[in-house]
């Protein structure tokens, strides 16, 4: 008599059979999957489709999770499904990860146990396996294989039936294909915009579509009867040149097609196709001129010039020759367009091209390879005077562009590499010319280097203070020392200036001059500046908890840091908000060169700041060439004596009536003087007697930590 867990089974497999019944195909196995894994507890179930090497399968249906499995092909090798196609069923109760260390996937799934049987055709052939795998042990192994067997023939069933519907669906379309190709082919014959000849197999033509006759201009009837030349019986395209009455020059594709018969594998006809392609021939020579030259200056672009120039050095290594690569900047370019207009900028661009193409000689190539850049490749005899030939190139050049009756001239700042001294390949030849372009530039503009090893070593220097600033928490090793700035009165502190340090571990000290030309060369020095702020912002909290000092501190702001932020004002007024400090606090030292970029910016960002209560000051005061203008026109109330000045007082006359001089202009627009630099009781006597402010330098005290800064202030009465 069988158990009432017995019959707990037969009635749930009979509900399940009754169930899944109602379905064939694909919701046949999607359904089956689906209640065996609920009948058996398994957490997987797959029905997959064996390929015909047995060495993979493709899953068709399953069940994983609660969800329905995707489709996916997997590798039998290693896996429990292999030993399940060599055995036909096979049970693997527990340990199944360590049975199949090399199944990466049973480790993913967190599955411990598997069972599973091979499905058959009816011819006995291996066409799928049905899996099913468990977390945990399966409780009756025998009971739950017997269930997959069960199923396992109308599972084969199914399999085969939808591998027999596949094929016949697949020979239906393949008539329905046929029988559409020949109503298609016979609509494209009449319809056909290409031009359509039928010749029998002596290439007589015997037939010409509507086609035809409007693209050759010709009828029919004058075509029909005549014999094509064998000579143009190619299956393979081939474009040719006619004269077409009315239309000229035109050029077409044609090619040529055999029709044989089956049994005899004679000709019987052949067809040619034409078609125009005149217009695709005109877009093909334009995309092949576009990807070589540059369509502006039509000077070759980067990536043709870059593979011309591997061409040469190839040659240049068998005959033992020598190259110059030059890479050229037009000076300012981004001002001439600012100004000027695009328009203009066109212009200074064209003008460069045509220096480039009436100076240079046979032995040169000239490339755009940005903006405002160029590269010459210059070879052959025009190597030994290659100097001379730049020289011309920059006199053709002073000619300039005629703007508005005004002729604005042209500059450029250049670089060379030589080949094979500096270099053995077009990338080293163009890093080492661009090096020097670098140096070039650095150097005033408007002027040559050459590539040395020196050069690489200040660049190579550049990229390392570079690399250890721009990397995370780099700026963060900035910290900030002060130098006092004292009343000529009374010689008491008065404001200090915040300068910045940096002692990098990799690198050791680091000179301030090094570090903030790579930031303001490399876009950091917004960064630097914002962190120098802070410091100073924190120092400054710091005096006004902690002593009585009536101090102000004074900070560098580049033009970047000015002209780029927006925000610039009211952001820095609010992180001395959050120190609970004001913009009076705080003075921005500017210098000349803010007002040379842009005049105009200048002014309304200074105005901006001084509107939401910073005081501003110009530094380094007599060095630039228009600084008079500065002071009556920026919203100044500091001016900074330049050190280089100061230094001369003493001994030089002219020195001291020039710094005189600047101390009158200053009390005249009621300005505040700062001598930077001062050295020696004379120095300091004379600055005093000349009415001059304030002072900062050695004399009085040298930079100093914020701690040794706390206890001069607390000192001082």
């Amino acid at each position: 008599m069988n158990s009432l867990h017995d019959i707990e089974q037969d009635r749930a497999l009979a509900l399940v059979i009754r169930e899944v019944s109602q379905f064939t195909g694909t919701d046949f196995l999607n359904e089956l999957t689906t209640r065996l894994a609920e009948l058996l507890g398994a957490q997987y179930v797959y029905i997959a489709r064996l390929t015909d090497d047995l060495n993979s399968a493709e899953v068709i249906a399953g069940w994983e999770r609660g969800a329905r499995a995707r489709h996916f092909v997997y590798s039998l090798k290693d896996t429990p499904c292999h030993s399940l196609t060599v055995d036909g069923a096979c049970v693997f109760n527990g340990d199944i990860q360590a049975l199949f260390p090399a199944d990466i996937v049973l480790a993913e799934m967190d599955v411990d146990a598997y069972m599973g049987v091979v499905l058959t055709s009816n011819r006995g052939e291996k066409i799928g396996l049905l899996n099913v795998l468990f977390e945990r042990q399966i409780l009756e192994p025998d009971w739950a294989l017997s269930l997959l067997e069960l199923f396992a023939v109308r599972l084969s069933t199914e399999l085969e039936r939808l591998k027999h519907q596949a094929e016949l669906n697949e020979r239906v379309d393949l008539l329905q294909r046929q029988n559409n190709e020949l109503l298609l082919a016979e609509h494209i014959y009449a319809s056909a915009r290409e031009a359509i000849v039928i010749t029998d197999a002596n290439a007589v033509v015997q037939k010409v579509n509507k086609a035809f006759e409007a693209i050759f201009a010709q009828p029919a009837e004058r075509v029909i009867g005549s014999a094509i030349p064998l000579a143009h019986l190619s299956e393979i395209p081939v474009t040719e040149e006619q004269i077409i009455p009315n239309l000229g020059v035109r050029s077409f594709e044609s090619w040529v097609i055999a029709i044989k018969d089956p049994a005899s594998d004679r000709v019987q006809h052949y067809v040619r196709f034409s078609r125009d392609v005149t217009d695709s021939v005109h877009s093909q020579r334009l995309l092949d001129f576009q990807s070589k030259y540059d369509e502006s200056t039509r000077l070759l672009n980067r990536t043709h010039f870059i593979r011309e120039v591997n061409a040469k050095l190839e040659a240049l290594k068998v005959i033992g020759d020598i190259g110059v690569f030059v890479v050229l900047d037009i000076d300012n370019f981004k001002s001439v367009n600012h100004v000027f207009g695009q328009d203009i900028g066109d212009r200074v661009i064209r003008r460069f091209a045509s220096a480039a193409r009436s100076i240079m000689g046979r032995g040169a190539m000239a490339a755009r390879v940005g903006a405002d850049e160029f590269a010459l490749f210059i070879t052959g005899p025009d190597t030994r005077n290659w100097r001379g030939t730049l020289d011309a190139f920059r006199t053709y050049l002073k000619g300039g562009v005629n703007v508005a009756g005004y002729t604005s001239s042209i500059t450029i700042s250049s670089g060379a590499s030589i080949f094979p001294t500096d270099a053995g390949d077009v990338q080293g030849l163009i890093n080492a010319a661009t090096m020097a372009l670098s140096q070039a530039k650095q150097n005033g503009r408007n002027t040559h280097a050459n590539f040395t090893p020196a050069i690489r070593k200040r660049t190579e220097r550049f990229q390392q203070v570079y690399n250890q600033l721009s990397k995370d928490g780099g700026l963060s090793k900035i910290y900030a020392v002060y130098q006092p700035i004292v009343s000529l009165k009374n010689e008491t502190i008065v404001a200090c200036e915040a300068l910045a340090r940096w002692d990098d571990p990799l690198l050791g000290h680091v000179s301030p001059v090094e570090f903030v030309d790579v930031c303001e060369r490399t876009g950091l020095v917004r960064d630097l500046g914002d962190v120098m702020f802070h410091h100073a912002c924190a120092f400054l909290a710091k005096v006004r908890k902690t002593t009585n000092a009536d101090l102000t501190v004074s900070i560098n702001r580049s033009p970047p840091e000015v002209l780029d932020q927006v925000d610039a004002p009211q952001r820095w007024a609010n992180y001395l908000s959050g120190y609970g400090l004001t913009p009076q606090d705080m003075q921005i030292e500017i210098t000349e060169s803010l007002m040379l970029s842009d005049p105009e910016a200048a002014l309304r960002k200074l105005s901006a700041l001084s509107d939401v209560g910073f005081s501003l000051s110009i530094d380094d005061f007599g060095t630039g060439y228009s600084s008079l203008a500065y002071i009556n026109r920026y919203p100044f109330s500091v001016l900074k004596i330049d050190r280089s000045f100061v230094a001369d007082i003493e001994t030089d006359e002219s020195a001291m009536l020039l710094v005189e001089s600047i101390i009158n202009i200053a009390k005249r627009f009621a300005l505040t003087t700062v001598a930077e630099g001062v050295e020696t009781q004379g120095q300091m006597q004379i600055l005093r007697d000349l009415g001059c402010d304030r002072a900062q330098g050695y004399f009085f005290h040298k930079p100093m930590q914020e701690a040794a800064l706390f206890e001069l202030l607390t000192a001082q009465p």
